[in-house]
């Protein structure tokens, strides 16, 4: 591979790797992305193979003292789904221990409508992420909170929509 951009015939400035693996500087790369054809639609193909360019990727080009160019794709973040899902395993995990501290406290007695006020509230809170994205979830906790509403009417303001 060359050292310059197949477009501007420079040197790179700010370079990117397009899917298929072509480097081009930044500027040159999106020019060409942007620009419209003759029936007003944005171009993109990569201008050397015309593969979808895709996501853009910044490239490292670090000189070494014999003048050889190391192109190294620099480290790119983590996915948003896997801290989605970290938050979501979480959320479940509290609403877990605390529905088993409400059993254990309780052992199959009923005692007074505060300790189930108290329960249903702290799980409420604290495994909202839990229950936002969790459909089947969320109904069993809708209806039993509409179940208790009828003992205290301050149930059914935790109803989650």
């Amino acid at each position: 591979m060359n050292d310059k951009c197949s477009i501007c015939l420079d040197a790179y400035k700010n370079p990117r790797r397009t899917q298929c693996g072509h480097i081009f500087c930044y500027a040159c790369i999106w020019e060409w992305k942007n620009e419209e054809n003759y029936y007003g639609v944005k171009k993109e193909t990569c201008p050397l193979c015309r593969n979808k360019i895709g996501l853009l990727t910044r490239v490292n080009m670090k000189i070494k003292k014999n003048k050889k160019i190391n192109k190294k794709i620099t480290k790119k973040k983590e996915p948003i789904k896997r801290v989605y899902r970290t938050r979501y395993k979480i959320a479940e995990e509290k609403i877990q221990s605390i529905l088993s501290e409400f059993s254990e406290e309780m052992r199959g007695e009923f005692e007074s409508v505060e300790n189930l006020w108290d329960m249903s509230n702290r799980v409420s809170i604290e495994g909202a992420q839990y229950l936002r994205h969790n459909k089947s979830m969320r109904q069993t906790f809708n209806r039993k909170m509409k179940e208790f509403g009828r003992y205290d009417s301050k149930f059914l303001t935790l109803i989650k929509k």
